[in-house]
C-alpha cells in the first residue's frame, strides 16, 4: 500500500489551495467582466432611448406638419 509522507500531504494541500485560489480568482474575474458588460449594455440601451426621444421631438417640431 502507498504511504504518504508529511511532505507529500503538505504538497497536496498546497496544490489544492492553489487550485482553489485560481478557481475563485477566475470566478471573481468572470463576475467583474459580466458586470461591466451589463453596464455597457444598459448604457447603450439608454443612449438609444434618448436618441429615439430626440428624433420624436424633432419630428413633432418640424414645420412640415
Amino acid at each position: 500500500m502507498l504511504k504518504l509522507g508529511e511532505n507529500d500531504i503538505k504538497r497536496a494541500i498546497k496544490v489544492t489551495f492553489t487550485r482553489m485560489q485560481l478557481l475563485i480568482g477566475g470566478l471573481i474575474i468572470s463576475v467583474f467582466i459580466s458586470t461591466i458588460w451589463i453596464y455597457q449594455e444598459k448604457k447603450k440601451q439608454r443612449r438609444e432611448e434618448i436618441q429615439k426621444i430626440i428624433i420624436e421631438a424633432r419630428a413633432g417640431l418640424s414645420p412640415a406638419q
